[in-house]
């Protein structure tokens, strides 16, 4: 009977002792959890230098998957850069008093818009990476996911937007060059 008592004893603090260590009821466990790695993460890059766009792309053909990736990052990356120049026109029509007079926002807008389309073909693939998933479509065909990061200087947006300004746009923006560009470099790094 002692032998029995023992045995069970030692059971039970072997039970006790496993499960002290194992996940408590009523906790957010870690047990099975594993950290995932995001390819081409956008948050890992200097956004004082750089204005970034992201993409990712699911589609059967590993081709596909990769170049749709790179254009939903180049169109993300022109929304940003989009933002960024409207936010910057609207600011600086405030700065200089002239809040309301139409002709100098469009200006703004229309000359760095201009230049943003051709300093896009600037932009460049950082990191282009493409997986093959697990899951399959019900059709039961592979799934390949493309991620893309697209990166353009602001230097570069800055400096096509100084080039397009001819005498009469810098008079009508009250524009001291090296006071306007530093203003531009601003308002890009507030982003």
């Amino acid at each position: 009977m002692k032998n029995i008592f023992t045995k069970l004893a030692m059971l039970t603090i072997a039970f006790l002792m496993s499960y002290c260590g194992g996940p408590k009821y009523g906790t957010m466990g870690t047990s099975g959890a594993r950290e995932v790695k995001i390819p081409c993460d956008i948050t890992t890059y200097d956004n004082d230098k750089y204005f970034v766009g992201g993409g990712m792309w699911t589609q059967i053909d590993l081709g596909a998957a990769s170049e749709g990736s790179v254009r939903q990052a180049r169109a993300n990356l022109a929304a940003s850069v989009a933002a960024s120049i409207k936010s910057f026109a609207d600011q600086y029509t405030k700065e200089i008093n002239i809040d309301g007079d139409t002709e100098i926002g469009i200006l703004l807008e229309t000359r760095t818009t201009t230049g943003v389309d051709q300093v896009l073909r600037d932009s460049y693939v950082d990191c282009k990476k493409v997986l093959q998933l697990g899951e399959k479509t019900s059709s039961g065909k592979i799934q390949y996911r493309g991620h893309a990061t697209v990166l353009l200087s602001k230097e570069k947006v800055i400096n096509s937007f100084m080039n397009s300004l001819n005498d009469e746009d810098k008079e009508k923006l009250q524009m001291d060059a090296d006071k306007f560009r530093e203003r531009m470099n601003e308002a890009f790094n507030k982003d």
